[in-house]
């Protein structure tokens, strides 16, 4: 049997791959092996996505989309008496952890180690130095589309998937059975349009997205404020010495009922508030870090077994349709068929 060729570089066809970039895939000579993240190999294309970016573009998709959503269902519930308070309680609360998202991207950024590589390392060889440097191998190179953001096209695609689910059951006035079909043909349409989109185009995937170690809460840092004092620190255990101005009221003479119900008030207006504050910093530090690394590994791993295809579909608009639609057939088939037999099994009943 004949051993497989080596791997080519594809900007620069006459040299040899050194490595993969394990970000986008693509085979990196000893010219293009300019950087290593986290001690692994990473092309400058890669690099840009984690370095240049915007801490504040994920939170602002983060919350166009889920602003977007929640409208959707606001304008499907609006007939309930309840739905207004509803949105406006949810609309705060993706305000909030939009912010604790914004703070988190900051620490996780800084996690990353991107180190670039002096000139002398890559083991060198003669065909990675002729590919860029000879004038008679110019003509020979190739133009590279850049890798597009794999967290923000993972985010609009599990926001696509997630607005038919808002909205086919209360646009279509069909059986549920009926809605959940055509929320799977909604499923496979966007699958569709996305597949035959990076196929055309030739664009892969940058791996800049939450990994298992994001998911955890920060480390090694104290987020602890410290205490303000206030008139009730020179209380004992019997507030001896304690010296409370409470505007002419007495224990004994009690105060009016409306400044009780003043106070009462107050006081829920805080509790609510602290309430909204704890519930939007663990849906950021923990719940949405879960769950947004458990759909990013399922949906960006399709995406990027899609966009690494070698049917030579870039720059054709027919292939790249064809292998989109069977690209999505083959990831939407398993959940039409449990619908199916779920189906089937109710109707038997």
């Amino acid at each position: 049997m004949n051993a497989h060729p080596a791997p080519r570089c594809p900007q620069h066809p006459d040299a040899r791959a050194e490595t993969p970039c394990t970000s986008c895939g693509r085979p990196l000579c000893a010219a293009c092996w300019r950087f290593d993240v986290d001690e692994r190999p990473s092309c400058a294309h890669c690099v840009e996505h984690l370095h240049d970016r915007s801490p504040a573009a994920f939170p602002l998709a983060f919350l166009g989309g889920t602003g977007t959503l929640l409208a959707a269902l606001l304008l499907r519930f609006r007939d309930h008496p309840n739905a207004l308070h509803v949105a406006l309680g949810s609309a705060a609360m993706l305000l909030v952890t939009t912010a604790f998202l914004y703070r988190r991207g900051l620490q996780v950024a800084s996690w990353r180690r991107i180190v670039e590589r002096p000139e002398a390392e890559g083991r060198p060889h003669e065909d990675a130095q002729g590919a860029y440097r000879s004038a008679a191998h110019v003509r020979r190179l190739v133009a590279i589309v850049p890798p597009v953001s794999g967290e923000l096209s993972t985010l609009v695609v599990l926001l696509a998937l997630a607005l038919p689910v808002a909205i086919a059951p209360g646009l279509l006035n069909v059986p549920a059975w009926l809605a959940i079909d055509a929320t799977l043909l909604l499923w496979w349409g966007v699958f569709v349009l996305v597949f035959a989109t990076l196929l055309y185009r030739g664009s892969r995937l940058a791996e800049d997205g939450p990994s298992l170690d994001d998911a955890r809460p920060p480390e090694g840092e104290d987020f602890r404020r410290p205490r303000k004092k206030s008139s009730l620190d020179g209380c004992g255990d019997g507030c001896s010495g304690c010296s409370l101005d409470t505007g002419g009221c007495s224990s004994s003479e009690g105060c009016g009922s409306a400044g009780g119900e003043g106070v009462l008030g107050v006081l829920v207006v805080l509790i609510a508030l602290a309430a909204l504050v704890l519930l939007a910093w663990l849906l950021a530090e923990f719940v949405l870090p879960l769950l947004f690394t458990a759909a990013y590994y399922v949906v960006s791993r399709g995406l990027r077994r899609v966009a690494n295809d070698t049917h030579d579909c870039q720059g054709d608009l027919v292939r790249s349709l064809g292998w989109a639609i069977a690209w999505a057939t083959l990831y939407t088939a398993p959940l039409a068929l449990v619908v199916v037999l779920v189906q089937g099994i109710l109707a038997a009943r």
